[in-house]
C-alpha cells in the first residue's frame, strides 16, 4: 500500500510539474504572437520614407459600408465615391487620354460629366435614361453650346467660330434646317434649309 501511495504521490508531482510547463508553453506562445503581429504591423506604417503600395484602396465606414474606392487601371487611375447606400455618386478618372469627373443620381444613373481631352473639354448634361441633353464643348478655337432631344439627336448648336457666332437648328432626324450668323468677313447670315426627301 506504501509503495502505491508513493507512487501516485510521484504521478501527482509529475502531472502538477507538467501543467505549470504547459501553462508558460501557453503564456510564451501567445508573447510570441503578439510580438509577431506587432513585427508585422510595424513593417505596413509607412514611416521616414517609407510608403504603402496597393493596386486598390476602399475605405469603409463604421457600417463596413464601401465609401471610397482608390484603385488604377491600365492607362490611369480612378477615384470612385459613394453615399451612405452604397451608390456611387461620383467618380474622377485619368487616363492617356485626359481627365474625367462623373456624377451620378441616387439610381446610378450619369447626370453629369466635365471632361477634358488634350485638344478639348467639355461639360455635359444628362437625363434619367443617361441621354445626353445638353454639352458645353471646347474644341481648339470653336467653343459650343450643343442641345439635344430624348434620343440624343443634336437640334440646336450656338457657337463661335474663327469666322464669328453661328446659331444652327435640326430636324428630329439630323438634318440642318436653319442657320443663323454674324460672319465677320461677310455680314450677318440667315438660311432656311428644306428637307430632301
Amino acid at each position: 500500500m506504501v509503495n502505491q501511495t508513493s507512487e501516485v504521490d510521484r504521478i501527482l508531482v509529475r502531472l502538477a510539474d507538467l501543467e505549470r510547463r504547459h501553462r508558460r508553453l501557453k503564456a510564451s506562445a501567445g508573447l510570441f504572437v503578439v510580438a509577431v503581429a506587432a513585427a508585422m504591423l510595424m513593417g505596413q506604417a509607412p514611416t521616414g520614407g517609407r510608403a504603402m503600395e496597393v493596386e486598390k484602396l476602399t475605405i469603409v465606414d463604421a457600417q463596413r459600408k464601401t465609401r471610397i474606392v482608390l484603385g488604377t487601371m491600365e492607362d490611369g487611375p480612378y477615384l470612385v465615391l459613394y453615399d451612405t447606400k452604397d451608390r456611387a455618386r461620383m467618380a474622377l478618372s485619368i487616363s492617356g487620354e485626359g481627365s474625367n469627373i462623373e456624377y451620378y443620381d441616387t439610381g446610378g444613373k450619369r447626370r453629369v460629366a466635365l471632361a477634358e481631352t488634350g485638344p478639348g473639354a467639355g461639360l455635359e448634361f444628362y437625363d434619367p435614361a443617361e441621354k445626353r441633353r445638353i454639352g458645353l464643348l471646347a474644341a481648339g478655337d470653336a467653343p459650343s453650346l450643343v442641345f439635344s432631344d430624348a434620343v440624343s439627336t443634336t437640334r440646336m448648336v450656338l457657337g463661335v467660330g474663327t469666322d464669328g457666332p453661328d446659331l444652327e437648328m435640326y430636324s428630329a432626324s439630323g438634318k440642318r434646317r436653319v442657320a443663323l450668323g454674324a460672319l465677320d468677313e461677310l455680314g450677318p447670315r440667315f438660311a432656311l434649309f428644306e428637307t430632301v426627301r
